[in-house]
C-alpha cells in the first residue's frame, strides 16, 4: 500500500504510516530476516568494568564517551558504581552472547579509565558486565529511513553501547525525520 506499512503485532495486522526499528543487537538479524542485507550494522561484544569508591562520589559523574581513548561510561544508581567500557573489536553474529570478562581486556579498561580520570586512581575495580550491542558504520548510530524499504520504515540503532547516553539526541533526530 502506498504511504502505509503493514506490520504484524501478535498475529494482528496493523496499518501505520511509520515503523521504527530500534532493537539494539537484534536489529541486524531482524533486518536480514526481512530481506535487508545492506544496512551497515553489525554486533560487537562489549565489556565494561565497574568502579566503586568510598572516598570519591561517583554519583555525579555524567554519562560520557571519550573518542580519544575510545572509552565510555555511566554511573549506575543501583550499585552506586561507575561502569567504564572500551571497544573489544570482537564482532559476533549472536545477539544474546553473554560471557565472563576477559582478564586482559578488563585490565586495559582499568588502565585507560584511571589515566583519563585521576579520581579513579583510588577507586576499586569490582567485576563488570559483558554483553553484545549493535554498531553502525557511521560511528554515531543510525537514525534514518531504510534504503529500499517501504516508505516510513526507520531504523534507530547502532550507538555502540551508548544508546542510553544518545537517546535524547536520537529522539530529536527521529522526530525531525518523521515530521520533516
Amino acid at each position: 500500500m502506498y504511504g502505509q506499512i503493514w506490520i504484524s503485532l501478535k498475529e494482528r495486522l496493523v496499518s501505520t504510516e511509520s515503523v521504527i526499528v530500534c532493537l539494539g543487537p537484534r536489529t541486524p538479524g531482524f533486518l536480514e530476516a526481512h530481506g535487508f542485507y545492506e544496512h551497515g550494522l553489525w554486533n560487537q561484544l562489549i565489556e565494561v568494568v565497574r568502579f566503586t569508591s568510598k572516598s570519591v562520589c561517583l554519583d555525579e559523574v555524567p554519562c560520557f564517551y571519550d573518542d580519544l581513548l575510545d572509552i565510555n561510561g555511566r554511573h549506575c544508581p543501583l550499585t552506586r558504581g561507575l561502569y567504564v567500557g572500551h571497544t573489544t573489536h570482537i564482532k559476533t553474529d549472536n545477539a544474546t552472547t553473554n560471557r565472563d570478562l576477559r582478564a586482559g581486556h578488563a585490565r586495559r579498561v582499568r588502565e585507560l579509565a584511571r589515566d583519563r580520570f585521576g579520581f579513579l586512581q583510588s577507586a576499586q575495580a569490582q567485576g563488570g558486565l559483558c554483553h553484545v550491542d549493535c554498531y553502525s558504520g557511521s560511528g554515531v548510530g543510525q537514525v534514518s529511513f531504510l534504503d529500499g524499504a517501504p516508505d516510513g520504515l526507520a531504523v534507530v540503532t547502532g550507538f555502540r553501547g551508548g544508546g542510553y547516553k544518545m537517546a535524547p539526541y536520537a529522539a530529536g533526530v527521529l522526530a525531525d525525520l518523521l515530521i520533516g
